[in-house]
């Protein structure tokens, strides 16, 4: 699928409501999804056709890949085409009353969202990205590039990302500051929405 979009939505119960309407949701789940396999049929539509949910006017054009099913949550990963399917997140919510969350990203169209303000579920509010194939010998980044292993690095709290890249020798007091500063050769920062659009 070009520009995929990940995202990860969780469900929960709304403030003082049982858990009742989280087991009618794993139900139906795993009855439209008993398999995520290349083979298997993973549109999220099935969802809602299953429910009988209208979806005229809703873009829904993406597939469920990940069911992690807990007693006070569930969380789903998806890929989807360009951009979030909140409209049919909202949709599903809304049948079985309960509330929800997203992380969505699709860089190439400079997507970051996390609705999850408390880091409850998903705890990601800022994305590092390192460019670990660029040759940044002689440059404040070349200890950076060769010591991190992995390309992607997360953090929730901007002090916690401040003092990450310090410990490289890049200081800055405030993200928007850090981001001006940076040179995206070598790597970039973005921070994630916390509502969608």
């Amino acid at each position: 699928m070009a520009n995929v979009c990940s995202d990860t939505v969780v469900f929960f119960p709304k403030e003082g409501i049982d858990g009742s309407a989280i087991t009618r949701l794993k139900e139906d789940l795993l009855h439209c999804y008993p398999s995520l396999d290349f083979h298997a049929d993973t549109r999220l539509s099935r969802l809602l056709e299953q429910l009988d949910i209208p979806t005229d006017g809703i873009y829904l054009r993406g597939d469920v890949t990940c069911i992690d099913i807990e007693d006070t949550h569930i969380c789903i990963d998806l890929e989807t085409a360009w951009h979030p399917l909140y409209d049919a997140y909202q949709k599903i919510a809304g049948h079985y009353g309960l509330d929800f969350v997203l992380r969505a990203e699709e860089p190439g169209e400079r997507i970051f969202i996390n609705t999850d303000v408390d880091g409850i579920y998903l705890d990601v509010r800022y994305r590092v990205l390192l460019e670990l194939e660029a040759d940044a010998d002689g440059t404040v980044y070349e200890k950076m590039l060769k010591e991190e292993p992995d390309p992607e690095v997360f953090f929730f709290h901007e002090a916690d990302m401040l003092e990450w890249f310090t410990k490289y020798g890049i200081s800055a007091d405030s993200y928007g500051e850090l981001e001006n500063k940076l040179d995206t050769d070598y790597v970039c920062v973005n921070l994630y929405d916390t509502v969608c659009a």
